[in-house]
């Protein structure tokens, strides 16, 4: 009778465990998805910001400055956490999902604190309730959130911000040809060197290769979402730049006579194609 008694307490309490565990799971994967939703509307609020200086580094717009911080940061931010930053949002760093509410809302506060320092002014808050009236109303809502869909709806905006970055980081064409129209003018007027001004704008002098490799690690992470780079090789002699994930064929790109090609992984001077063309492919419709 005893035993009976111990077997249907453990069953019991078996089931209360399994009920609790499955209750807390659901309540923090509605808190991520939640963290992913508000986090978009201020990717969003950051790129709706043109044309702007903050402090003496000039930016097109606010979301890519806060983008080329986080690139040049590499003690600080890893490749892992800068895709579930930027890129893919569905997949929960380190498959843990309160790290990834934490990552979620460190780029929040990133982009707050950023531009902010654009002519003080204060940043508008981010509407969470999303007009709901109730509290349950407003968990039901955050609960039916697709992860797909919120991280395509990232990639829209961020996908199309690293694609201008990689544009003037790898390609100095345009810089060149406006510059030998300066020279050929015999001026420096003020709406040339802006112009050139813009055409270099992005990263601090000095621009390193892990800096670019780490550029493109993260626009292929947007191209191909579920297989992004999990690791970076770089040669600073033969300036190439390998991306792995372990299971599809390697990536490798080099730069030439201050272009950047795709090359074969095992014969770097059989050139491919020019990356600037896989820039040009429009992939965020998915």
């Amino acid at each position: 009778m005893i035993l009976q008694y111990l077997q249907i307490m453990m069953k019991l309490f078996c089931y209360l465990i399994s009920f609790v565990f499955v209750n807390v799971s659901t309540y923090i994967l509605t808190g991520y998805k939640r963290d992913i939703l508000i986090t978009n509307a201020y990717i969003k609020l950051a790129n709706d910001m043109h044309n702007v200086l903050f402090e003496d580094n000039f930016a097109t717009n606010g979301l890519e400055h806060v983008i080329k911080i986080i690139i040049e940061d590499d003690q600080i931010y890893s490749l892992g956490v800068m895709y579930n930053m930027i890129t893919v949002p569905e997949y929960p760093y380190d498959n843990d999902l309160l790290v990834s509410s934490n990552i979620q809302e460190t780029l929040q506060r990133l982009i707050k604190d950023e531009l902010s320092k654009y002519k003080n002014i204060a940043v508008p808050l981010i509407d969470e309730t999303q007009g709901i009236a109730n509290r349950k109303n407003r968990r039901k809502t955050f609960e039916i959130l697709n992860m797909l869909i919120l991280g395509t709806a990232r990639r829209r905006i961020t996908g199309i911000a690293l694609k201008h970055i990689l544009s003037r980081a790898i390609d100095f064409e345009n810089v060149t040809k406006l510059m030998e129209e300066r020279r050929l003018v015999g001026t420096e007027t003020l709406n040339m060197n802006n112009r050139i001004t813009r055409a270099l704008s992005g990263f601090r002098p000095g621009i390193t290769l892990l800096q670019i490799c780490r550029l493109i690690a993260l626009f292929m992470s947007a191209k191909f979402p579920a297989l992004p780079p999990t690791d970076i090789h770089i040669d600073s002699d033969m300036y190439t730049c390998t991306l792995m994930n372990g299971i599809t064929e390697d990536q490798k790109f080099r730069k030439i006579e201050g272009k950047w090609y795709e090359v074969d992984v095992d014969d770097i001077t059989n050139v491919g194609e020019l990356f600037k063309e896989q820039l040009n492919i429009v992939f965020f419709n998915y």
